[in-house]
């Protein structure tokens, strides 16, 4: 909570914000955009879904491509990867002509620092408890984003509450509820399935400060690429010292790889290549760029609402997969009971993005200065 107090502490510090309060802003139901930028609803809507779409195939991806290599190796062979390439797409695309982003000031880099911290807590955390546990697990706790993120908005003072969003996150939260307490169809579990569960909440916790951190970030008008590019360069520093402390330690090596059999921590099963290049370029590239990009217009409860989409988006390419007979090493399993709350999620969502939809001729515009559920 102190991270979330400074970042509410920040909120009258950022002179982009005290120099843009006079401009306008159309207002929706989750959704606000700036007069300066004119972006569709179903831009903003379109973005989130596709990283989620991103991050559920990855987690069908990952769950192949993590026999025989530690999780913590994979996680930061992917940041070390993704994170220069973030770099050079902020500065081909946001840079003016640059080759890099320009360095954030002091002030900007709290947020990010946060952001970095956040970035390696959830890919840790997610990553080893699907190595510890199980993905269908990791998949079932991702919508509880919805809940984490909404309270710390609301604690923050940057988002109320309105009739559409309240119906449409019921919705997802009775599915979410659905995806995690019913039968999920697998019985395979990983070797300390229980500190698997503990690393999925904190997996949950940390992408919802993700999305605050950025907001924060993205609030101040840095662009979404060097946002997304600088939390990355932050999380893999952060990967680098768990992987030399995990390294150092054959009882860490074992915990976090029981499947690695001689080979050291950095040892890298040549089967894994291809599932680490699609982690690079979909799952953290794509992905993240996505929903930082739809993080600049839509509320943090709206962008966190749609990692209820993460579990049906994996659930339903391990059934194409199996349907079509490709199962490596047998990681694949059929759902269960539990995708009966597929359909509540679907609804919420449906719900939300129909509230925020409103007629172009018929804006509701407010000035910032008046704005308090979105600056301070």
């Amino acid at each position: 909570m102190e991270a979330i107090e400074k970042l509410h502490s920040d909120d009258d510090e950022c002179p982009m914000l005290h120099d843009e309060r006079n401009s306008e802003i159309h207002v929706t139901d989750g959704v606000r955009l700036d007069d300066r930028k004119a972006v569709s609803l179903w831009y903003v809507h379109g973005s989130l879904v596709l990283a989620q779409v991103c991050w559920g195939s990855a987690a069908v991806t990952n769950k192949i491509g993590l026999g025989g290599i530690s999780p913590v190796l994979f996680a930061f062979v992917r940041e070390v990867f993704a994170g220069p390439i973030l770099l050079l797409l902020a500065g081909c695309l946001e840079g003016n002509g640059r080759c890099l982003p320009p360095l954030p000031s002091v002030r900007d880099a709290v947020p990010l620092v946060l952001a970095g911290c956040a970035i390696f807590i959830d890919q840790f955390c997610s990553l080893a408890g699907v190595k510890l546990a199980d993905s269908s697990s990791l998949s079932a706790w991702q919508p509880s984003q919805l809940v984490f993120t909404t309270v710390m908005a609301i604690c923050l003072g940057w988002e109320g509450i309105s009739i559409g969003k309240a119906v449409g996150i019921t919705f997802t939260i009775i599915g979410a509820l659905m995806l995690s307490l019913l039968n999920s169809g697998s019985s395979k579990q990983g070797v300390h399935p229980q500190i698997g569960q503990i690393l999925f909440l904190c997996n949950c916790l940390a992408s919802s400060l993700y999305v605050i951190c950025t907001k924060k970030a993205l609030r101040c008008k840095l662009p979404p690429i060097a946002v997304t590019a600088w939390s990355y360069m932050m999380a893999a520093l952060l990967m680098l010292i768990a992987n030399l402390i995990v390294a150092s330690s054959d009882t860490l090596t074992r915990f976090f790889c029981d499947d690695c059999e001689e080979h050291s921590h950095f040892y890298i099963p040549e089967k894994s290549y291809p599932y680490i290049a699609y982690s690079v370029v979909v799952q953290s590239c794509v992905g993240y760029m996505a929903q930082t990009w739809g993080n600049q217009y839509a509320d943090a409860s709206v962008v966190s609402q749609y990692a209820a989409v993460q579990p049906i988006v994996s659930v339903s390419i391990s059934c194409i997969l199996l349907a079509i007979r490709v199962n490596p090493n047998n990681a694949l399993s059929l759902p269960g009971w539990n995708m009966l709350g597929a359909p509540f999620v679907l609804v919420g969502l449906f719900i939300v993005v129909r509230s925020t939809k409103v007629a172009p001729e018929e804006p509701t515009t407010i000035h910032r200065s008046s704005a308090t559920s979105w600056q301070d």
